[in-house]
């Protein structure tokens, strides 16, 4: 059988406790892509340092994980914010996140929004603007534009592209859907799958051309074993 091209990516540093505990390092060990909160629903300075130095031991690429300033609610909850407000918070973020990256002598290589802001950057237009401007702002700073991660079905893909952004088309190997692909609302049954579903859902995916890379999340209880069961069925060889 041959190997899935596609990368296999998760959200991390949103735990203090696990990174600090070094509990997270395993989960890292297993990953190609690491989407690093920086500040919006998780992640301070410490625990950015601390992730970025396990991405850069296990040969990790790092991306942006920013949110809507929202630590209170984890950033799950879309909340209005006028645009020039939102911008500056998400351009803050992953600059923080990039300073950090240069000390630890590891380059950011992507955004990927997190939690509420990730569907309303898929599905709302105006979101997927004050995306846009980001990246540009963001670019000026670090000197190169960063791609953006975001759902394979995002309603607003055609917007970024006009604007000049690259994008990685992502799936979820631990979240179910409906009939029409999308991810089920968190609370539904069937929406968070554990090993054995997960198995499964990635199995389906690796042999799929319209998704670049399959994301877990790294907030589960059984985060560590659902990245080992998805990336063995997405039969990928780390070099």
């Amino acid at each position: 059988m041959v190997p899935s091209t596609k990368t296999l990516n998760a959200d991390v540093g949103e735990l203090r406790e696990r990174v600090l505990s070094g509990d997270e390092d395993a989960l890292i060990d297993l990953l190609d892509d690491a989407n690093i909160a920086c500040g919006g629903h998780a992640g301070d300075d410490d625990t950015m340092v601390l992730t970025l130095q396990g991405c850069r031991r296990h040969g990790v690429r790092v991306g942006a994980h920013p949110s809507y300033p929202d630590v209170d609610g984890f950033g799950r909850t879309r909340l209005r914010i006028d645009a020039p407000t939102l911008r500056a918070s998400l351009t803050g973020q992953i600059l923080r996140l990039c300073r950090h990256a240069d000390d630890v002598g590891v380059p950011v290589a992507f955004i990927k929004p997190h939690g509420a802001l990730y569907h309303a950057v898929g599905d709302d237009d105006a979101s997927a603007d004050v995306m846009a401007d980001v990246v540009d702002d963001v670019a000026s700073v670090i000197g190169r534009r960063l791609p953006l991660v975001l759902f394979w079905q995002a309603r607003s893909r055609a917007r970024l592209l006009a604007r000049g952004l690259s994008l990685i088309r992502e799936a979820f190997g631990d979240r179910g859907t409906d009939d029409h692909g999308w991810l089920l609302a968190r609370g539904l049954p069937g929406a968070v799958l554990g090993v054995d579903d997960a198995t499964a859902v990635a199995a389906g995916l690796a042999a799929r051309t319209d998704i670049d890379t399959v994301c877990i999340h790294g907030d589960g209880p059984d985060a560590t074993a659902v990245a080992r069961a998805v990336r063995g069925a997405l039969h990928q060889q780390r070099p």
